[in-house]
């Protein structure tokens, strides 16, 4: 079993090094928020497409 003082370091480690990562992705989301955007509306067509073809495919039956 470790010492207490080890686990409670482990646990702030982690705990900085979420919040670094976590203010990086929110920093990069930000920054390329155009691209972001692009992406979004790329994911929205693919799923209109989608969509559409299942509905077809429905009509068929």
């Amino acid at each position: 079993m470790q010492p207490k003082s080890s686990s409670t370091f482990g646990k702030i480690l982690r705990f900085i090094l979420g919040l670094s990562v976590m203010i990086a992705g929110i920093t990069l989301v930000l920054l390329w928020w155009n691209d972001v955007m692009v992406v979004f509306r790329g994911f929205i067509g693919v799923l209109l497409a989608l969509g559409g073809l299942l509905i077809l495919y429905l009509l068929q039956k």
